[in-house]
């Protein structure tokens, strides 16, 4: 059950810096773009931060040493450099691996079918979030 939830943990809150970035604010239940305007040290921003080169790089640099961008020009360039580079895939394929990994953990735990199946349905309620 420990790797089940470490797994699942990190399946959620990968999704939850994607949602951050891609989701439907109407949806969503708030504004996007939080997490890059505070530069904060997600998947995203780590993985871009790790593959950009030249001018990429020195763009997102500069985006992120801006000290008073205007908000919605930030997460529209930032976004785009998301973009650019792939790390909205490379997320996507981190989140499947966790959620798989989790979901895998369930088989050999010894629980009953029941329990299994509760678990793994608490798992899919986490993953299938739009909020």
């Amino acid at each position: 059950l420990y790797d089940f939830a470490m797994n699942l943990g990190g399946a959620f809150q990968l999704q939850d810096d994607m949602l951050d970035v891609y989701g439907d604010p109407k949806v969503f239940g708030k504004a996007i773009g939080g997490d890059i305007l505070n530069n904060k040290k997600t998947f995203l921003l780590i993985n871009a931060i790790n593959l950009a080169e030249g001018d990429t790089k020195a763009e997102l640099n500069s985006w992120l040493n801006a000290s008073h961008p205007f908000p919605g020009e930030k997460i529209a360039a930032i976004t785009a450099i998301y973009d650019r580079l792939g790390v909205d895939r490379l997320c996507r394929e981190a989140i499947a691996d966790y959620d798989s990994r989790a979901r895998q953990s369930l088989q050999g735990s010894g629980l009953s079918d029941e329990a299994i199946a509760f678990f793994e349905a608490f798992a899919e309620s986490l993953m299938g979030r739009k909020r």
